[in-house]
């Protein structure tokens, strides 16, 4: 260990002794379970955009240990949950494929694969169905300016006959 890593390592645990662990967060895995538990809780009550940016916060202070792993799985869990009126497939398949490559030993690893493949498959369908719904308007506008051409094509030719 050189001179500079024993000073850094001697400042910490006198400043960890001074403030108490508590204070490093991403240090201690209870409090890291204890974020957890409190964005789980948030998901619980049904707050859950309060608890995907808990899941969130988790995974930006938190180095890759099973924690991150099951933060980052459900960030994607509560970000498809189906009584969650934000629900978004999309970001929660960003999310799952995170889950599964940033973690590959987790435990998560195959419900994440699952739901990649069946949210891939909605997220497909549902650009499906907007391109479709864009295309009927379309049609929709379409049939109107030939309503429309029409109708003024016959008051053109019933005018003439008129005068």
């Amino acid at each position: 260990m050189t001179k500079t890593n024993k000073w850094a390592a001697g400042l910490f645990l006198v400043f960890s002794t001074m403030l108490g662990c508590n204070n490093f967060p991403a240090i201690r895995i209870d409090a890291r379970g204890s974020a957890l538990e409190q964005a789980e809780s948030l998901f619980e009550t049904g707050r859950y955009s309060e608890a995907a940016e808990s899941y969130r916060k988790i995974l930006r202070e938190t180095p890759p240990v099973p924690e991150a792993a099951e933060a980052q799985y459900l960030l994607a869990f509560t970000l498809s949950y189906y009584k969650n009126p934000q629900q978004d497939y999309a970001a929660s398949l960003k999310e799952y494929q995170k889950a599964a490559s940033r973690y590959p030993k987790s435990p998560y690893r195959r419900e994440s694969e699952n739901m990649i493949s069946l949210l891939s498959s909605l997220v497909a369908q549902k650009q499906q169905l907007i391109d479709e719904q864009a295309k009927t308007k379309q049609l929709e506008e379409n049939l109107l300016r030939l309503q429309q051409l029409e109708i003024e094509t016959e008051q053109r030719r019933v005018k003439p006959k008129q005068d």
